[in-house]
C-alpha cells in the first residue's frame, strides 16, 4: 500500500475521530445523502425566505438617508434573515432529530479561545492575500479619507455583529449539521467534498460569478471543513468566517462573493490587475491569488492531520 493511500487512510480515520462526528451519533435515524441534501436546502431555503418576507419591510421602515444608517441596515438584514436560518436548524435538531443542539458542533472546552484563534487566522489570511494584490499591482488601497474616522469605526463594529450571525449560519448548516449527517452514514472524506460543492453553490448567483469563483468557493468548503473537523467543532470556523468576510468588506472594501463592499471601509481598493487575479466584481475569492492560497492552506492542515497519525503507518509493501 502506498504512503498516498496511506495518507487519505489516515486523514479520513482522523476525520472520523474528530468530536465534531461523534456529537452527531446522539441522533438515532440518519438521513441518506439525497435525502439529507433535501432537507438541507428546503431548512435553508425555507428559513431564507421567511427571513427576506419578514425582514425586507423593517429594513425599508428604516433611515437610508446617510452611509452609517446604511450600514446599519445591512448589518441588521444578516442578523434578522440569518437569525431565522440559524432557528430552523436549531428547532429541526431539537424537535425533529431529538438531540442537544450543543451538537452541532458547539462542543468545546475553550470556545471563546477558539472563536479568537480562528478570528485571527481568518483576519491574517484576507490579509496575506490583499497584500500579494498589492505587491504585484493587482490593486491600489488607501486610507478612506472620504468619512470622519469615527463613522467608519462604528460602520466596522455594526458590520462584526451582522458577520458574526451571517458566517455562523453557514457554519452551522454546512460544518455544524450538514457534514456530519452525510460523514458518519458514509465517509468524512466524501461529506467534505460533496459539500464544498454545496458550499461553492451557495455563492454561485453572486455579481462577476466565474469558473473560477465557483472553483475557489469550493476550496473554500473545503477549507472550513477541515479546519472544523480538525479543531472538533465549530467555533473556531465561525471566527475565521466573520474576519475573512469582514477583513474584506468593511477592512479593505473589497467586494465579498459578488457582493459590493460598504463605502464606509477603513480603506478604499481599486483594481488595477487583470480579474484572473483580483477576481474582478466578484472580489479576490475570484481571483488565482485566492485560489493558490486555500490549496496550501487545505494541504496544510491534511499534513497535521496526516502527522497525528504518522507513526501508524507501516513501511512501504
Amino acid at each position: 500500500m502506498s504512503k498516498e493511500h496511506h495518507a487519505f487512510r489516515f486523514i479520513n480515520m482522523r476525520m472520523q475521530d474528530s468530536d465534531l462526528f461523534n456529537s452527531a451519533k446522539e441522533r438515532k435515524h440518519t438521513p441518506n445523502a439525497m435525502l439529507g441534501i433535501i432537507i438541507f436546502f428546503c431548512l435553508w431555503g425555507g428559513s431564507l425566505i421567511l427571513g427576506r418576507f419578514v425582514t425586507i419591510p423593517i429594513i425599508e421602515s428604516l433611515p437610508n438617508d446617510t452611509p452609517l444608517w446604511v450600514s446599519f441596515a445591512l448589518a441588521l438584514r444578516k442578523i434578522l434573515i440569518c437569525g431565522f436560518q440559524i432557528l430552523a436548524f436549531f428547532a429541526w435538531v431539537k424537535f425533529v432529530e431529538k438531540r442537544r443542539i450543543a451538537t452541532l458542533g458547539f462542543t468545546c472546552k475553550h470556545k471563546a479561545k477558539a472563536y479568537c484563534i480562528g478570528f485571527l487566522f481568518g483576519l491574517g489570511s484576507i490579509s496575506a492575500i490583499t497584500f500579494i494584490l498589492v505587491a504585484l499591482g493587482a490593486i491600489e488601497i488607501e486610507f478612506n479619507n472620504l468619512f470622519p474616522v469615527e463613522n467608519l469605526i462604528s460602520s466596522l463594529c455594526v458590520a462584526v455583529f451582522g458577520w458574526g450571525i451571517q458566517s455562523a449560519s453557514e457554519e452551522i448548516a454546512i460544518r455544524g449539521w450538514l457534514i456530519p449527517t452525510l460523514g458518519i452514514r458514509y465517509n468524512p472524506l466524501a461529506a467534505v467534498l460533496l459539500t464544498g460543492g454545496v458550499f461553492g453553490l451557495l455563492h454561485l448567483l453572486g455579481n462577476g460569478a466565474t469558473v473560477l469563483s465557483f472553483i475557489n468557493l469550493t476550496l473554500s468548503g473545503f477549507f472550513f471543513a477541515m479546519y472544523a473537523i480538525n479543531a472538533g467543532n465549530i467555533w473556531g470556523v465561525c471566527g475565521l468566517h466573520l474576519s475573512w468576510n469582514l477583513a474584506q468588506g468593511n477592512v479593505f472594501g473589497l467586494n465579498i462573493s459578488g457582493e459590493q463592499s460598504t463605502n464606509l471601509s477603513l480603506f478604499i481598493t481599486s483594481n488595477a490587475g487583470t480579474d484572473l487575479l483580483t477576481g474582478g466584481d466578484f472580489g479576490p475569492e475570484g481571483g488565482f491569488i485566492t485560489t493558490a492560497f486555500l490549496v496550501c492552506a487545505i494541504i496544510l492542515i491534511g499534513l497535521n492531520m496526516y502527522s497525528k497519525h504518522l507513526a501508524l503507518i507501516p513501511g512501504d509493501n
